[in-house]
C-alpha cells in the first residue's frame, strides 16, 4: 500500500479523483482516510497534517494499522532569498527538522535528534521515478533539492542568521515547509521509504497573498501527473525497501 500525505484537500485532490473503488473512513482527530486503487495498487490518502508533530502522529498511526511501503507528501513549500521561483516543484533529496535546538546534548547539531541522522535522506531511485514522471507525464521539471521543517518562522531566523551560516552543514539552496520531517521521522523508524514533492508558494520574505495560492493550482495536478505515474513506475519495479 502507498501513502500520500497532504495538508489542504487541494494537495491530493487529482490524485484522489483517479481512485477506483475509492472509500472514505473516519481517522484520528477528525481527519478522514480516503482509500483506493490506481494500477491495481492499494492507495491511502490523509489530508489535515499541519504541522511536523500531527504528521509524525498520523504517519505514525498509519504505519502501524496498514502494511505500507512507500509514502509520499505533497503541497506547498516556501523559499528563502527568492532561491527559487514561485511554482517550482521540488523533489526531496533530504530532509531535516529546524526546530530542534533546545535538547541540552553535547556535539549535537541545531537540526538533529540525538541518536538519529543528522538528514533524512530518500532513497534514490524513488526520486528517480517521480523525476520520470515530471518529465514523461508533465511539462514540469522537478527540481531534487534539500526540504527543512519547521512550525515556527523564529526557529527559521535563528538558523538561517548570519551569526549561524553554515550551522545547517549544507550550502545548497532548500525549501522550508511544515510537514515533510514529522513524515520522515516516522518512516526512518519503521524502515519506509518517504519521499516529499512540494510546489513553491512564496517567498518567505513575501506577504501571503491569495493569487500565489491560487497559482499553485494548476501545479498541484501536475505534481498528481507525475506522481500518479510514478507510482505506476514503482509498482512494475521492486524499490520500496528503505536503507538505514
Amino acid at each position: 500500500m502507498i501513502l500520500l500525505v497532504g495538508s489542504h484537500n487541494d494537495d491530493l485532490l487529482y490524485v484522489s479523483s483517479l481512485l477506483s473503488n475509492k472509500k472514505e473512513n473516519d481517522f484520528i482527530g477528525g481527519l478522514t482516510l480516503i482509500s483506493g486503487q490506481i494500477f491495481s495498487q492499494e492507495i491511502l490518502l490523509v489530508v489535515g497534517a499541519y504541522t511536523q508533530a500531527m504528521a509524525s502522529a498520523v504517519v505514525s498511526t498509519l504505519l502501524e494499522r496498514y502494511f505500507i511501503n512507500l509514502v509520499f507528501v505533497m503541497g506547498r513549500c516556501y523559499s528563502l532569498n527568492h532561491s527559487f521561483k514561485k511554482g517550482q516543484i521540488i523533489i526531496s533529496r533530504q530532509i531535516a527538522s529546524l526546530d530542534v535546538d533546545l535538547v541540552d546534548v553535547a556535539n549535537v547539531r541545531v537540526h538533529t535528534v540525538p541518536g538519529l541522522p543528522a538528514f533524512y535522506r530518500v532513497q534514490q531511485d524513488v526520486v528517480g521515478y517521480v523525476e520520470s514522471g515530471f518529465t514523461k507525464r508533465t511539462l514540469s521539471v522537478g527540481k531534487v533539492a534539500n526540504i527543512y521543517s519547521t512550525d515556527s518562522l523564529s526557529s527559521l531566523s535563528v538558523a538561517t542568521s548570519k551569526k549561524n551560516k553554515g550551522i545547517l552543514g549544507n550550502e545548497e539552496d532548500f525549501v522550508v515547509d511544515a510537514t515533510s520531517f514529522g513524515v520522515a521521522l516516522s518512516c526512518y523508524l519503521c524502515d519506509i521509504p518517504c519521499v516529499s514533492v512540494k510546489a513553491v508558494e512564496r517567498d518567505l520574505s513575501e506577504l501571503k497573498k491569495i493569487e500565489d495560492y491560487v497559482g499553485l493550482l494548476d501545479r498541484y495536478e501536475e505534481m498528481g501527473k507525475a506522481v500518479v505515474y510514478a507510482i505506476g513506475d514503482i509498482g512494475r519495479n521492486d524499490v520500496l525497501r528503505m536503507r538505514k
